[in-house]
């Protein structure tokens, strides 16, 4: 098992144990009807290798959704929140590759990028994710303004906890 594979692993047991024990149970109150997640799982499929077979991501993805859907017993809304984010990765780094010149093998992180660009990445990633968990959750556009600020939100709480967490354990 080489250094990246083990980064990846660790990664992936402290983000999965820090958003079922810890930060599904955080509420943050700033408007009830607008209350949002701290999501930080969606960085198990943000931060892998530009160059990732997009099959294994989708799957990867797939399975950390799943986990925390048993988790908190909801049917599939973050398991598709995660695999619509997953499918959606290459065109975000694809529109926002184009400005910084990202090679094939590059970790869109700390490691690889400056923290301007990982902040617009993950801003991108999870307002995709954030957008299509609160639509799976809601399932009606009647509440389309809701969706929008929970996601809204929900992706700018997220953002500074994944950019924390990136800044707390990098490569």
């Amino acid at each position: 098992m080489n250094r990246l594979t083990r980064y990846y692993m660790i990664l992936l047991i402290i983000v999965i144990f820090s958003q079922v024990f810890i930060l599904n149970r955080v509420d943050l109150f700033i408007i009830p009807e607008y209350a949002p997640y701290v999501l930080i799982y969606p960085l198990i499929y943000i931060l892998l290798p530009t160059n990732f077979n997009r099959t294994s991501l989708i799957l990867i993805a797939f399975g950390v959704g799943f986990f925390v859907d048993l988790s908190l017993g909801s049917l599939g809304v973050h398991s598709g929140a995660s695999v619509l984010g997953a499918f959606s990765r290459k065109f975000v780094l694809r529109l926002i590759e184009l400005r910084t010149g990202l090679s094939a093998d590059s970790i869109p992180g700390l490691m690889d990028v400056d923290i301007s660009w990982v902040i617009r990445y993950n801003a991108f990633m999870l307002f995709i994710h954030s957008i299509g968990l609160f639509t799976l959750e809601i399932f009606t556009f009647y509440f389309l303004l809701t969706i929008l600020m929970k996601a809204i939100f929900t992706t700018l709480v997220s953002v500074v906890a994944v950019v924390m967490v990136q800044l707390l354990y990098k490569y």
